[in-house]
C-alpha cells in the first residue's frame, strides 16, 4: 500500500500541532488570513457556488463580444474564512453538479475536506486557493443532494449587473475588488450603456474608491466623484445564487442628454464574477 496517503495526513498532524503551538505563544503568524502566498493545508466544508466569467466591455468596441459563461466554483469554509478554488468547474452548466473532482477526489457539498495548496490571502476572510496539490476526504458527513449556498460575501472579485427594464438603453454595472486600504475594502464600480440592437457600450460613470457594506443580506456599494455618484445595493436575502435583485441609483450631469432626467434608479440582476 503506498504511503501517501499516510504522509499527508501526518502533514495536517503537524500543520495542527504548529497552529496550535503558535495561537499559545501568541504568535501573529497563526491568523490563517495573514497577507501572502505560501502553501497551506486547508480543512473545512464545501460548498459550490455559481458564478459567470466576465467579458471586459472595452473588447466589445473593437469586435464581437464573446458569451458571458456560468461556471461553477468550489469553497472551502475553514472557521469562517472561505477559501475557493481558482479552478473553473463545469463550464456551461447552469444546474448544480452533483459532486466534482478535485486532485483526482470527487467531492460534494456538505463534504468535508483537507485540500494542500498554495493560498493567496485576499482579506482577513476570504482566500484563494491554487496548484493544488493533494485532497482528501476528512468526513462525509452532508449529502450531495445539498443544495449550493448562495454566499454573497462582499469580498469577492466583483459583480456583473445588468438592467432589466425596458429602455431603449440598457445599463450595465461592473464591480472589481481593488485591495484594502486602511482596513476599509475598496473596489471600482464601472457604468456603461449601450442602445438598443448596438454592439457597442458608451462609458456612462466610472469610479475608482468604492465601498462597500454588508447588513441584513443586502450588500451596498457607494461611490461618488466631482460630477457623479452612484449606490449599487444587491439583495442576497433569497436562495439563488444567480441573477440577484439590485438597484442602483445614479446621479450624473451628463444623464441630462439622457431622456431619463439628472438622477435615475435602475432596476438590475446582478451575477458574481471572478
Amino acid at each position: 500500500m503506498s504511503n501517501q496517503p499516510w504522509n499527508f495526513l501526518c502533514k495536517i498532524a503537524s500543520s495542527v500541532v504548529l497552529i496550535t503551538a503558535a495561537v499559545l505563544s501568541g504568535s501573529p503568524d497563526t491568523h490563517a488570513a495573514g497577507f501572502g502566498r505560501n502553501k497551506q493545508i486547508i480543512t473545512g466544508q464545501v460548498t459550490f457556488e455559481k458564478r459567470a466569467t466576465v467579458v471586459p466591455m472595452a473588447i466589445c468596441e473593437k469586435e464581437p463580444c464573446a458569451q458571458s459563461q456560468t461556471y461553477w466554483s468550489v469553497l472551502v469554509n475553514s472557521g469562517g474564512t472561505i477559501y475557493e478554488l481558482s479552478q473553473a468547474f463545469e463550464v456551461g452548466r447552469s444546474i448544480a453538479p452533483r459532486s466534482v473532482a478535485v486532485a483526482g477526489v470527487m467531492v460534494h457539498p456538505g463534504v468535508h475536506v483537507a485540500i494542500e495548496g498554495t493560498v493567496d490571502v485576499i482579506t482577513p476572510n476570504y482566500a484563494i486557493i491554487s496548484e493544488v496539490n493533494d485532497a482528501r476526504i476528512i468526513s462525509s458527513s452532508g449529502s450531495s443532494q445539498d443544495a449550493p449556498q448562495a454566499l454573497i460575501s462582499p469580498v469577492s472579485y466583483g459583480w456583473k449587473c445588468e438592467s432589466d427594464e425596458p429602455f431603449d438603453s440598457k445599463v450595465y454595472v461592473e464591480v472589481y475588488y481593488t485591495g484594502e486600504v486602511n482596513d476599509e475594502e475598496r473596489y471600482e464600480l464601472k457604468i456603461l450603456a449601450n442602445h438598443s440592437g448596438e454592439d457597442i457600450f458608451y462609458p456612462v460613470a466610472e469610479f475608482e474608491h468604492a465601498t462597500v457594506k454588508s447588513q441584513r443580506g443586502l450588500v451596498t456599494y457607494h461611490a461618488s466623484s466631482s460630477t457623479a455618484s452612484a449606490v449599487l445595493v444587491i439583495d442576497g436575502s433569497s436562495d439563488s445564487a444567480t441573477d440577484l435583485p439590485a438597484h442602483l441609483t445614479l446621479s450624473h450631469e451628463q444623464l441630462g442628454e439622457w431622456p431619463l432626467g439628472a438622477e435615475r434608479i435602475f432596476s438590475l440582476r446582478c451575477n458574481r464574477t471572478r
